[in-house]
This record gives structure tokens, sequence and C-alpha cells, in this order.
């Protein structure tokens, strides 16, 4: 089974506003750099944003139940404490 090992990414925004980019691979043959064509760059930069997205939100809603813990934990030390 050969493996194919994804070296480097590149996509920058041309003079015009077209986007190009390349994306550098390695595998059992040797080393690759292929030309990516605008509407492949959008759809990886897609992809990777949506990926983001998801990162953030799964982020975001940790965080909010590590708050509610939080608040949980300091609403009970200050009932044991008033009972005192």
């Amino acid at each position: 089974m050969m493996a194919v090992e994804f070296k480097r990414l590149s996509i920058r925004r041309r003079y015009n506003g077209d986007l190009e980019g390349s994306l550098e691979v390695s595998g059992g043959y040797g080393d690759t750099c292929l030309t990516l064509t605008e509407s492949q760059c959008t759809a990886i930069m897609s992809i990777c944003a949506d990926s983001l997205v998801k990162s953030a939100n799964e982020i975001a809603e940790h965080m909010k139940s590590e708050v509610a813990l939080l608040d949980l934990a300091s609403n009970v030390a200050i009932e044991n404490g008033a009972d005192e």
C-alpha cells in the first residue's frame, strides 16, 4: 500500500484578485508539486473555513459547560457557607 504525504499547501491571491495555489506531496514514487486552479483553491478554503467554524462551535460549547460547572460549584460553596 502506498501512502501519500501532504507536505505543503499554498494559496494566495494574485494581483488581479484571482486565487492560485500549489500542493506539494510526497509518495512512494517521489515528490511532486501540483498546481491548483482557482476553483480548487476556493473549494479547499471553503472546507477549511467550515472546519474552523465547527471547531470554534465545539470549543464554545465546552466553555459554556465549564462555566456552568463553575457556577454550580460556586452556588454550592455559597450555600454550604451560609449554613454555618
